[in-house]
């Protein structure tokens, strides 16, 4: 039961949700700073709301040398999987230029690999 009430206390923030929305209707990796360039917070912010969904089993972490990336967690179970599910449905209402702005950080990102 710690586990849903985990996932659930997760998303109750709305920069948790922000966050997790964006990885879900991105579906790639991100790093810290990215999140923050896209969502306007500072770095500590930006850390901390992605630990907190981690926390709930929401994201995977994967340090790369310095940076720390997260992805949906795809074997976090059907909970997990229909709060995904739930969360595609929400309307992106006015946050399309956070999905395009990340978009062109990933491939700046991309590029310079």
């Amino acid at each position: 039961m710690d586990d849903y009430v985990e996932s659930l206390k997760a998303l109750a923030d709305p920069q948790r949700l922000r966050v997790f929305w964006l990885l879900a209707h991105i579906d790639e990796r991100i790093c810290v700073a990215e999140a923050m360039d896209v969502l306007g917070v500072s770095h500590y912010n930006a850390s901390r709301q992605l630990s907190q969904l981690k926390k709930g089993k929401l994201v995977k972490a994967t340090r790369e040398g310095k940076r720390v990336f997260y992805t949906l967690n795809r074997q976090g179970g059907p909970f997990v999987d229909a709060l995904l599910a739930a969360v595609r449905t929400i309307p992106p209402a006015g946050l399309e230029c956070e999905i395009a702005s990340c978009r062109r950080l990933l491939q700046i990102r991309n590029s310079k690999a």
